[in-house]
Order: structure tokens, then C-alpha cells, then sequence
């Protein structure tokens, strides 16, 4: 899939809405699951616009795995891409606390459609040293670490 830089403000934009109507604030955990693609670089500028922190997940992980690090991070909402969608619909069912779900849905001509919300949302920075990321090792046999 091809996809222009210029496609990347409105799907980041789309992700911002969604994040907005789910009731993400400042602070709270966003997962991102996406291969390297349109979706995972819109979510690296969505998620901090909107004030919260970015935990980007590996693709190779398995449901169990993605379920420890929601919970371990503290998770609120996972986005993820339509090809994950298996591995990120199983993920929340195994844990504890509630997490809403954003899926990048493809369409012919369209790349960056999300299934909510379309208007932007953006929180401005009060600490440039706040958190911005949780990362998470993985592929070892051992439980993920971050």
C-alpha cells in the first residue's frame, strides 16, 4: 500500500477524535498495535497530541502477552490495525480492567479511517519532561518487561 505524507495529518486527526470520544486524558495509556505502516506513525503523533502515553506493542506478540502489557501499563484504549484484529480483540478479554478499542479500518481510497470520531482533539504540553512512551521488550521466554 502507497500511501502520501499528506494522508497523515487526517488519519492521526481521525485517531485524536476517536481518543476524545473513548474519554482518554492527559496521562492515560494508549497501546498501539500496527506493523510499519500509515497507522503506527499517525498513532506516534496522535496519542502524545492528545495528551496521553504512547505503549507501542509488537506485532509478533501473542494475546496473552499484549493482555500482560495492557494491564502491566495500565492501558485504557488500544488502537490497532484491521490485521491484528484477531490477536487485539482476544488481548482486552483476558484482563482485568475495561479497554476500549479503536480498529484502522481499510477502504479502497482511503487509508487512515478509523471506526470513531473525526474531529480533532489536542491537549497542549504543561511538561515537556512528562512521559511520553512505555516500551515493552519482548520475544523472550520470559514475561514482557517495560
Amino acid at each position: 500500500m502507497r500511501v502520501s505524507l499528506c494522508a497523515v495529518p487526517r488519519a492521526q486527526s481521525e485517531i485524536r477524535g476517536a481518543l476524545k470520544r473513548l474519554g482518554v486524558v492527559p496521562g492515560d495509556r494508549v497501546a498501539l498495535l500496527a506493523g510499519n505502516s500509515h497507522v503506527m506513525l499517525a498513532g506516534h503523533y496522535a496519542v502524545p497530541f492528545a495528551g496521553a502515553v504512547l505503549v507501542p506493542l509488537n506485532i509478533r506478540a501473542t494475546a496473552a502477552d499484549i493482555a500482560y502489557i495492557l494491564d502491566h501499563a495500565g492501558c485504557s484504549v488500544l488502537i490497532y490495525d484491521q490485521q491484528y484484529e484477531d490477536t487485539a480483540v482476544k488481548a482486552p478479554s483476558r484482563r482485568t480492567a475495561r479497554c476500549g478499542l479503536i480498529r484502522n479500518r481499510r477502504q479502497a481510497g482511503r487509508t487512515g479511517a478509523v471506526d470513531r470520531g473525526r474531529r480533532a482533539h489536542c491537549v497542549p504540553v504543561s511538561d515537556e519532561r512528562g512521559l511520553l512512551a512505555i516500551n515493552y521488550t519482548s520475544g523472550t521466554p520470559r514475561v514482557p518487561r517495560g
